[in-house]
């Protein structure tokens, strides 16, 4: 009887330990999973949408108000653009425009933290002015890339002032269409990497691109615009060998 007494007792010590042990592995795989379910929809609101070839803070925040403006048109509508919602980079952001006269992208508009980089007023002027000729170049293909079909492009440089000091800059530019005159025009951010005490005070006088890339994005299949740029660029065009293709946009 007394045998019998401890083997059951025995028995009942172990049946609590199993099922404490159960529960604590229950509630421990039942957090992991809500973990990874969380990790996952931070992983497609945050990552998928943003290539990572766009580091600027600045640029990416650009880059969610362009698609965001242009729904699922090829190119964001000019008029419907309410700046207010990138107020906090308005100074770093201008509009590109080339003349038809003389294929030269001017500042058709150029935010006051541009000017203040480039040490001078900057509106109306030749985008590329003092550019050596391989980087104007390379920024010309890339500025007409972004017209032609209507993709946005990234690219970094090294910017040298009259004083000989250096800073990294990001451009990033996106294909806006002007609804009065039908023109496409360039939205772009210009954001230092740096913000150092001389800003303002010396003149940007040479630059030294390090990288270029392009971005896909897509429209639907009956966008007119999209479509009928996209295959003119397509059949006329060649990409240079220095521009990358990457994935980006939506899925």
């Amino acid at each position: 009887s007394e045998s019998f007494s401890v083997n059951f007792s025995s028995f009942v010590f172990l049946g609590t330990v199993h099922a404490f042990v159960e529960a604590q592995r229950t509630a421990m795989t039942h957090l992991y999973k809500k973990r990874k379910a969380m990790e996952f929809i931070y992983d497609n609101q945050q990552k998928s949408k943003i290539p990572a070839d766009i580091m600027h803070p600045s640029s990416r925040t650009l880059f969610r108000f362009w698609e965001a403006a242009r729904g699922e048109m090829a190119a964001a509508k000019k008029q419907d653009l309410d700046l207010r919602k990138v107020a906090k980079i308005l100074p770093n952001l201008s509009i590109l425009e080339r003349d038809a006269a003389t294929q030269i992208y001017q500042w058709r508009l150029a935010g006051t933290g541009i000017c203040r980089l480039w040490g001078q007023e900057l509106t109306g002027n030749d985008v590329l002015s003092g550019w050596p000729d391989f980087e104007r170049q390379t920024m010309l293909s890339g500025f007409d890339m972004i017209v032609a079909s209507l993709q946005p492009c990234v690219a970094r440089f090294k910017a040298i002032s009259s004083l000989g000091t250096e800073i990294g800059i990001e451009f990033i530019g996106f294909p806006i269409q002007d609804t009065n005159s039908g023109a496409i025009q360039i939205l772009a951010a210009v954001v230092p990497f740096q913000t150092p005490d001389w800003l303002g005070t010396q003149t940007l006088v040479n630059f030294e691109i390090s990288s270029m890339r392009k971005i896909w994005t897509e429209s639907l299949p009956d966008d007119q615009l999209g479509t009928s740029r996209t295959s003119e660029f397509t059949r006329q065009a060649k990409t240079p060998p220095f521009l990358k293709i990457i994935d980006g946009g939506r899925p």
